[in-house]
């Protein structure tokens, strides 16, 4: 329906879209200053361009009408998530893609090739994880993780986030389907899926402790093999 853009330079690479949003936030920065939001699923590239070129980064749950609110709410300048679904409120608070397409043509007249402008951004590797779960027991899931931080740097906009000083870890409900949805960014891929395992693995422990392993194998038996045996070792880690 035409409400998300995503890009690819004039060698035919792939843009990611957390660096789509990085360019053109930094274009419209220069422009004027102000709030920008994205999901907390984000990688750290939005923040770290923000932060570079006089912005302020807020962060908020993921999906785009929650975005859409919250730039309203903070009268920002530019809002989106990473998959291509930009806001910009001068002229709606919904994804517009058109408008998306055209800021990036004016971020590449102003700093140059896409390519060039992707290539100066840093890259963090992104590793995601979708977990069958029963709907009515994922609160059970996210407290315990709460009960579990202790004194650790944790961000609770959206499940529960663990900051580490390497990269990050999300683990949150999905909103549209029966799963536990886990993120982790790090500086390379191999760390960031240990990050991912080590969840996996006390999510064995929660599911063992409370009964409800059965459970959640009934619902993906052919993934998660042994629930015993340990989530990380059953389950494959897809990058993104």
């Amino acid at each position: 329906d035409g409400d998300r853009c995503l890009f690819v330079t004039q060698d035919g690479d792939i843009v990611p879209g957390d660096k789509e949003m990085a360019i053109i936030a930094r274009s419209i920065l220069s422009q004027r200053k102000g709030k920008v939001i994205c999901p907390i699923s984000s990688t750290s590239v939005v923040e770290d361009v923000v932060n570079e070129n006089g912005g302020i980064m807020k962060y908020t749950g993921v999906g785009s009408p929650l975005v859409a609110r919250k730039v309203k709410e903070y009268d920002a300048i530019f809002g989106g998530e990473i998959n291509g679904g930009l806001i910009f409120p001068e002229f709606q608070y919904c994804r517009d893609g058109f408008m998306a397409m055209l800021r990036m043509l004016e971020a590449i007249a102003r700093n140059g090739p896409l390519s060039e402008q992707a290539d100066a951004l840093p890259t963090y590797s992104y590793v995601t994880h979708d977990l069958p779960f029963p709907t009515e027991k994922r609160d059970m899931l996210i407290n315990y993780f709460r009960e579990l931080r202790g004194n650790h740097v944790t961000d609770l906009t959206d499940g529960i986030k663990f900051v580490y000083d390497d990269g990050w870890v999300l683990i949150r409900p999905s909103t549209t389907e029966s799963m536990i949805r886990l993120y982790s960014q790090a500086d390379t891929t191999e760390i960031a899926e240990e990050k991912i395992s080590s969840m996996l693995s006390k999510i064995d422990a929660f599911l063992n402790d409370t009964g409800l392993a059965s459970e959640v194998l009934a619902m993906d038996g052919d993934d998660l093999v042994d629930v015993h045996v340990g989530l990380g070792a059953a389950a494959g880690l897809p990058h993104h």
